[in-house]
């Protein structure tokens, strides 16, 4: 079920950050635009990080036991996103 649904908010996530950095020809973006694309990035990198810990589940005994792996994955995953986002917007132009 928890497998299932991972699944299913990776491709949603996955599929919303191709139209995200789809940008105008002009290179035009409002605030809107690039305030959703910041928060597909980091939802996205936080769900990857959340299936690669709960990929560690099934190389364990008890895996009710070790849920922390899919906690640790997706707030390293977040962490990521948003050094990934600040760096950036930091060297936007």
């Amino acid at each position: 079920m928890v497998k299932n649904l991972l699944l299913l908010i990776t491709i949603i996530f996955s599929t919303l950050q191709i139209t995200a950095f789809a940008e105008s020809p002009k290179g035009n973006t409002s605030i809107a635009d690039d305030s959703m694309r910041d928060l597909l990035v980091v939802g996205g990198t936080g769900t990857m990080g959340a299936v690669l810990g709960l990929s560690t589940l099934s190389f364990v005994d008890e895996p009710s036991e070790h849920l922390k792996n899919v906690y640790m994955g997706a707030s390293i995953g977040v962490i990521l996103g948003v050094s990934f986002v600040a760096y950036m917007t930091a060297n936007k132009e």
